[in-house]
């Protein structure tokens, strides 16, 4: 039975390691964090990400540790929407709706669905090299491991990608985000809504993640690198998003200050491989996409379905040439249509012309669109 090194300890890396073991395959876990502590803010798990935990057992546990939604939408200022997803149409046509929840929580659950003495924390890779055994994996912690195969699960800037293939230039999306987890009780019109208000330079999303907790983005229009903290950063947000309707801005002024995180937005451009012999990537390490379709989450855990489609099951090893051929075109797909999204919610100079259009689109297309991505 082959031996599976996976680096990196995030959504790509934990479900993929419970379907591997689910299969009896000897896999192992790196993860550079010398623990497991609440990372990043909410999360959206659309009917493909929730399709994949009932495969392994978990959608149940990440609705319990979350909010299902009725309603998602996009809007203008006004709240008159470009967009309106029923979650009905989803269950319809999906057998899954979209939950929200804290990224800690679904974390927390994949962990639990995975148990003890997979994973090794504090294991920050440095080097990868080929050996007549496997994969022999360095860390800077002095220590090794080997393995018959390595996946790359490392993320957005992976040190497993750049072993493979040098450094792949990073898009900047033009945008930053500022997100929070806020003690928050919505009011019933809210409740049970996802909703995205567009602006011009300013965008601001918002659900419930738990009855008494919400989680919001803000994306702005800034140059790479900006920080916004040297002075009053919810003052300035705040200022930004004065048009807003007002449950906008007391999220805002109701977010604890250190709750607030402040992150660029990039992506890459789709790469033309993503494995060299017994060494792979998945996840963001091999198609990081800007967060404008909710994808990010579910795209990792698709990787984790059908990778395992990939696994010779007398071996246990890992087609990663297959698993390529089967993922390059949808997750191509959404980190086009995700960074495009994003141009198109910030045309601040042409907000009329943005706006007609996308009134002007059928729902039909619209439908067909949110379909390709839905579809597991």
């Amino acid at each position: 039975m082959k031996r599976i090194a996976i680096v990196g300890g995030g959504i790509a890396g934990l479900a993929t390691a419970i379907f591997l073991r689910r299969r009896g395959v000897e896999v192992a876990v790196y993860e550079r964090a010398p623990a497991f502590a609440p990372v990043g803010a909410g999360i959206l798990l659309s009917p493909n990400a929730l399709a994949v935990l009932d495969a392994i057992g978990l959608s149940e546990g990440a609705l319990a540790a979350g909010v299902p939604l009725e309603e998602f939408s996009v809007t203008d200022l006004s709240l008159e929407p470009y967009q309106r997803l029923s979650v009905e149409w989803c269950r319809e046509r999906f057998g899954h709706g979209l939950v929200t929840l804290r990224r800690s929580d679904l974390h927390a659950v994949l962990a639990a669905g995975l148990g003890d003495g997979v994973v090794r924390l504090g294991k920050d890779l440095t080097s990868l090299e080929a050996t007549r055994d496997g994969v022999r994996l360095a860390f800077a912690d002095g220590s090794s491991a080997t393995a018959d195969q390595v996946l790359g699960a490392d993320g957005l800037r992976s040190r497993v990608r750049s072993s493979l293939f040098g450094e792949v230039p990073l898009r900047y999306s033009g945008q930053t985000s500022f997100r929070a987890l806020v003690p928050f009780e919505l009011p019933a019109p809210w409740a049970r809504t996802g909703i995205e208000i567009w602006g011009g330079t300013f965008r601001f999303g918002f659900a419930s993640t738990t009855p008494n907790e919400v989680y919001y983005f803000c994306v702005v229009v800034q140059p790479p690198g900006t920080s916004c903290f040297s002075d009053d950063a919810r003052g300035w947000i705040s200022e930004g998003l004065k048009g807003f309707p007002p449950i906008v801005r007391e999220l805002v002024a109701a977010t604890p200050a250190e709750a607030l995180l402040q992150t660029d937005i990039y992506d890459f451009k789709p790469i033309p491989r993503w494995s060299v012999g017994p060494v792979g990537l998945i996840g963001d390490a091999a198609h990081a996409a800007t967060p404008n379709l909710g994808q990010g989450g579910a795209q990792a855990l698709e990787d984790a379905y059908y990778l395992d489609a990939c696994v010779d099951e007398p071996s246990g090893g890992i087609d990663l040439d297959r698993f390529h051929r089967r993922r390059r075109r949808k997750t191509a797909r959404i980190t086009s249509q995700s960074y495009l999204f994003g141009r198109l919610a910030h045309a601040h100079r042409f907000v009329g012309l943005r706006d007609l259009i996308l009134r002007a689109t059928p729902r039909s297309m619209t439908l067909r669109q949110t379909a390709s991505i839905y579809r597991l």
